[in-house]
């Protein structure tokens, strides 16, 4: 587990250095939260959930992740609201 964890961890401040995932977060904890949805999706895969569902649960957790204020202007196509 300590390995996966650095392994992610690593691979969250590459994202983060790449402007993917917003530099402010905590990429240790950005990566226990995702090792913990890889292992519970291994775990409800092998109760016998269907493929469709574990995609599912895969693209929600990852569209939580904190993205970069670049990244949410192109996931909305729009610039965030201006502060007056």
């Amino acid at each position: 587990m300590t390995a996966l964890l650095t392994l992610l961890r690593t691979e969250i401040s590459a994202a983060q250095r790449h402007g993917d995932i917003d530099s402010a977060a905590d990429p240790k904890r950005l990566a226990a939260l995702l090792l913990t949805v890889v292992r519970g999706i291994e775990a409800v895969g092998k109760a016998g959930l269907d493929a469709e569902t574990l995609r599912n649960i895969a693209d929600t957790a990852l569209s939580v992740l904190p993205m970069s204020e670049g990244q949410k202007r192109l996931a909305t196509g729009r610039s965030p609201a201006r502060e007056m």
